[in-house]
């Protein structure tokens, strides 16, 4: 199950029922598009955070992993993008089998990215 929550104003309050919560980090995820750049192959080094994130949580026997908007604050990496590789690549690696993964929580820094993140799963789920 994929699922998009919302952080909350005050993240002591925020109760997430999930095995680890990621937030990787390195030269990989830090996406800085803010400085004319979208060139260097941005999405599919994402979409691997996300994949190698995973297989991480899967080696561990994890059943659930939560997931901020990777890239997209300080870096830039705009929201509508960034979450669509979220979305087709989290689904890619659901559809593997074995990996123990049950749910994934998309977390959501506003309502703007929480409105995107509810559209692609709805859209996704439709085709």
């Amino acid at each position: 199950m994929l699922t998009a929550i919302p952080m909350v104003a005050q993240p002591e309050k925020l109760v997430l029922r999930a095995d680890m919560i990621c937030q990787p980090n390195g030269s990989s995820t830090l996406l800085d598009l803010g400085g004319g750049g979208g060139t260097n192959g941005e999405p599919e080094l994402l979409a691997n955070c996300y994949r190698n994130s995973l297989q991480a949580v899967a080696d561990i026997n994890a059943r659930t992993v939560a997931f901020p908007a990777i890239s997209t604050g300080i870096f830039h990496y705009p929201q509508e993008d960034a979450a669509r590789v979220a979305v087709s690549t989290i689904r890619e690696f659901f559809a593997q089998n074995g990996h123990g993964i049950n749910e994934v929580f998309l977390v959501a820094y506003d309502s703007e990215q929480l409105a995107i993140y509810k559209r692609l799963l709805e859209t996704e789920e439709d085709s």
